[in-house]
Formats: C-alpha cells, structure tokens, sequence
C-alpha cells in the first residue's frame, strides 16, 4: 500500500473520530477544540483534511476511548470553553454512570464483538460467565454475577447495553470500548478463543441452558434476585 493511501485511511480515522467525539459530548468544532486543548480552529482545519501531530492525534483518539481522559482535559481546559463546559462535564458523568464496569470486563466485551461482531444479550452474558467461570482462581474480571430467571446475569453489563440498539456498533457509545481489547495480552485472547471455540457452536437455548447448571440452579430464587458467590462457581468449574 503506498504511503499517499496510507495517509488518507489515517485522515479518514481520524475526521470519523472526530466526529463521533462531537457526537458523544454534543459540542461543536470551537468547543471540543478548546476541549482537547487546542486552538479555536485545530478541529475544523482537521475536518477539512489538514494532518495532525501524532501527538495531537493521540489526544483525540484517547478522548474517545476513555471517559476519565476526557473529563481531564474538560476540567483542564473549562475558562476556554465557557457555557459548553457545563453540557460537557455533565455528559462526561452521564457516560462514567453508564459504563460502570471495570475496564477488565469492557475489554472482553470488545474482544467478543470485535471476534463475533453480533452478540444477543443473553449470549454476552454467557460468554462472560463461562470465561469468567473457567478463568479461575485468576479470573479475567471480578464483576459479580447474579441468578435471574433469564439466566446468569452481569447486571452493570446488562444496564449498559439494555441502552444500546441490537447492532451495538450503530451507538457512537460503541467507539468507547471498540479498541478496549488491545490491552489484552496474546495468551488472554487465546483463553477467550477456547471458549468461544467450545461454546459458540451452541444455539442460544442451550447455551443459557449451560449457563443455568450448577450454580444458577444452587442460588436462584423465584421473584428475587441473588448474587452467585464467585466461590461457588470456582468450585463447580473446578469438578467440572
């Protein structure tokens, strides 16, 4: 691929970041400028083509992929950005309240769909469960999980993505996590590959099914709902 190409997919990336941080924030050019600290017009020039510094374009793509970053810069830069400061900082918490899962499970969120792009709610679900389950005594992530009559539920996880369309990659919210993966190790892949290659080939039914053995079953209870002590799964997987 020749460098002029190259160049024009990384402009590309970088104008669709731009304006899925405008999107996620609800600011115009002048204010997320003035956000990310830049000059009035950085954003615009960047929109119209102009080629960012590396590290200019590390700034953006860190504001879209994490809401603590952004919130800083916000903060950092509020006297520039005078009434938007406050329909920033506010959307800033507004996101921090939706995506309340730690950073571990968001990260085998984004492998699973960037691995299998469409995932139903209750196959999400699963999917944690059974790499959670089986990643134990050093599981992936510590979310507790809870016995509801659907099946095995991460309810932080459930909340975010009950706000989401179907095709989650259709909610600029999606630009937050798409990349989270990347922090992944090889061998953390690898862990979710197996299951997914042992699990997957199952239709949904059966896999909530699966997920409703052992200690679903041990803790559920009819209109009540119950964590699942992260010991009780340990143990189970462990004989099985």
């Amino acid at each position: 691929m020749n460098v002029k190409k190259v160049n024009k997919m990384c402009k590309t990336t970088l104008q669709e970041e731009i304006k899925a941080l405008m999107s996620l924030y609800h600011l115009g050019k002048a204010p997320l400028s003035y956000a990310l600290g830049f000059g009035e017009v950085t954003i615009t020039r960047y929109l119209q083509g102009s080629t960012p510094h590396p590290d200019y374009a590390q700034v953006i793509h860190s504001a879209l992929c994490d809401i603590d970053y952004m919130m800083d810069l916000v903060n950092s830069n509020h006297e520039k950005m005078g009434p938007a400061f406050k329909k920033a900082i506010n959307r800033c918490l507004e996101l921090k309240s939706q995506f309340s899962c730690s950073k571990e499970i968001l990260e085998v969120i984004s492998y699973l769909f960037y691995k299998l792009e469409e995932l139903t709610p209750m196959q999400l679900e699963s999917y944690l469960y059974f790499i959670q389950a089986y990643s134990y005594p050093e599981p992936l992530f510590h979310e507790h999980c809870e016995a509801w009559k659907q099946g095995v539920i991460y309810p932080d996880v459930y909340h975010l993505f009950s706000t989401f369309p179907f095709k989650v990659q259709d909610d600029v919210r999606y630009k937050i996590i798409e990349d989270a993966y990347h922090h992944l190790d090889d061998s953390k892949k690898q862990f979710i590959d197996d299951i997914l290659n042992t699990f997957s080939r199952y239709p949904l039914k059966t896999l909530v099914t699966l997920a409703k053995t052992g200690p679903w079953k041990n803790n559920y209870q009819e209109d009540k709902v119950t964590v699942i002590p992260q010991q009780d799964i340990q143990n189970y997987f462990k004989r099985n």
